[in-house]
């Protein structure tokens, strides 16, 4: 089930690309701040450090309750198209 979980949240995740954007850009730009003209590749890093905390964060929680299912599945790779269709647009100079 975690597997499934895994591929809706890779869906899911496309719909919610725009507001994921902009969370992401909130917390890069309000929380660390960090300038808002970052390099592609800095960008990138950042949002995958950003994704490797939620990550661990997420199995945290559900490995101390013991469940692996479907829902955490889901929460873990509901960022993952953001990440790549951000870092896409930046790479091909469309931001």
């Amino acid at each position: 089930m975690f597997i499934v979980g895994v591929l809706v949240g890779l869906v899911v995740g496309l719909f919610l690309w725009l507001p994921e954007t902009i969370l992401i850009a909130d917390i890069m730009i309000g929380v660390f701040q960090l300038p808002g003209n970052m390099s592609p590749g800095a960008n990138f890093l950042f949002s995958i450090a950003l994704y490797a905390i939620w990550f661990l964060v997420i199995w945290a929680i559900f490995r101390r309750a013991n469940m692996f299912s479907f829902f955490p599945g889901l929460l873990c790779s509901i960022p993952l198209p953001t990440i790549l269709i951000n870092a896409f647009l930046q790479s091909a100079g469309m931001h």
